[in-house]
């Protein structure tokens, strides 16, 4: 009894947050168009104050906001971040503007049984996860999968979904609830269907389906994003080398190349201090849609014990949310201008860069010191040899 009620709590816990994922506010989100990096890196330092007092500068919430170095199209959300693994850090957001519209979308939810033990892990590509003792919940998109491997040999499933309601042919699977048909769509379907195999669990998508009963369905309302393109956008990113292939597209923008000139800008301004080599990994990191607590870029101890630049989900014991950014950004919220300092904010240097500043002062120190005492020494010996010929000449 007392060994299977703590996991009983556990179970329940992970029951209640798949089910509140699946009633989340939105189905995208802001954080699907944006980048995001946290300067959690020990030896960064920051001083965003510099901005508060600037020109061309707009607050939302705790975030200054500022027109991209690369594109008035585009934003850069600066903001001071304060958490248990990063108590004095500061998030560098690239965000895309944004039209939120409310949306009905019809969404399931079933659980199965699986005669199986799950092979748990907690890095399968593409899908985000937190696993306690033996139980794991992934999310990805729009679906939510629970799996609980506590009793032996048997391992429980609770899947969440929502789908495009403009569907008209289904290619995946068909569920149907209280006579009404529910759509899985193939992408859904192959998705889940790759997941449990990973977990070793089933050999195709139809095992699930065994043994299974339909928890809750029907639409729910939700917010959809999508990005609001400016008129001159590519031309500007174009100009700069920023695009590729011509395409007037999101996936052709060098979104790398951007979050590197905005971090440029920002040490270049003494708004932060980071290392070229820090820039570099950062940059290769820097993909659209990759932002947010579970999937920004985030400088820690990975599951391996190294200490790199990775996405927040790879790190070792990540505290995974559910939660996303639901809030609205539109073109009008970006400064109509580029911001303005009036005067370059310092940062207090780090020991980390003081060190070959000061050996190299004191190295130029040194030669100047021995270039005077070789300079004394000649003219003693040159005063010497005066002496000495004055000397002789008195003598004759």
């Amino acid at each position: 009894m007392s060994k299977t009620f703590p996991l009983l709590i556990i179970s329940t816990i992970f029951i209640f947050s798949i089910i509140s994922l699946v009633y989340a506010d939105c189905r995208t989100s802001l954080d699907d168009y944006a980048i995001e990096v946290l300067l959690s890196k020990p030896d960064i330092q920051h001083n965003i104050d510099s901005l508060k007092n600037a020109e061309n500068v707009n607050k939302i919430g705790n975030s200054l906001v500022i027109q991209s170095a690369s594109s008035p199209d585009i934003a850069v959300f600066l903001s001071e971040v304060a958490e248990p693994f990063c108590k004095d850090c500061v998030s560098l957001r690239i965000q895309v503007p944004v039209n939120r519209t409310l949306k009905e979308i019809p969404y399931i939810e079933f659980s199965s049984t699986i005669r199986e033990n799950m092979n748990i892990s907690q890095n399968i590509e593409d899908w985000n996860s937190n696993c306690l003792v033996s139980s794991c919940n992934f999310y990805k998109n729009n679906i939510a999968v629970f799996v609980d491997n506590t009793v032996e040999n048997i391992t429980e499933l609770s899947i969440g979904i929502t789908e495009n309601p403009s569907v008209t042919y289904c290619g995946g699977k068909v569920i149907y609830s209280s006579s009404k048909a529910f759509c899985i769509s193939r992408q859904n379907r192959d998705d889940i269907e790759n997941l449990l195999k990973e977990l070793k669990l089933i050999n195709n998508f139809e095992e699930i389906f065994k043994s299974y009963s339909v928890d809750g369905s029907g639409m729910k309302t939700v917010y959809d994003f999508s990005p609001v393109l400016g008129p001159n956008l590519f031309s500007f990113l174009s100009n700069q080398n920023l695009t590729i292939d011509n395409k007037n597209n999101l996936e052709s923008i060098r979104w790398d190349l951007i979050m590197n000139n905005e971090i440029e800008w920002m040490r270049f301004n003494g708004v932060v201090s980071l290392t070229s080599p820090d820039i570099q990994e950062i940059s290769k990191l820097a993909k659209l849609g990759n932002s947010g607590i579970n999937k920004r870029i985030y400088y820690g101890m990975d599951n391996q014990g190294d200490e790199r630049w990775m996405y927040y989900y790879e790190s070792s014991f990540p505290r995974i949310t559910k939660s996303k950014n639901c809030e609205s950004f539109g073109i009008a919220d970006i400064p109509k201008s580029f911001v303005y300092i009036t005067q370059k904010g310092s940062i207090k240097v780090n020991l980390y860069y003081l060190i070959p500043l000061v050996f190299s002062f004191a190295l130029v120190v040194v030669l100047i010191i021995l270039i005077l005492i070789s300079r004394k020494k000649i003219e003693k010996e040159l005063q010497k040899e005066r002496r000495e010929i004055l000397k002789q000449r008195k003598n004759r």
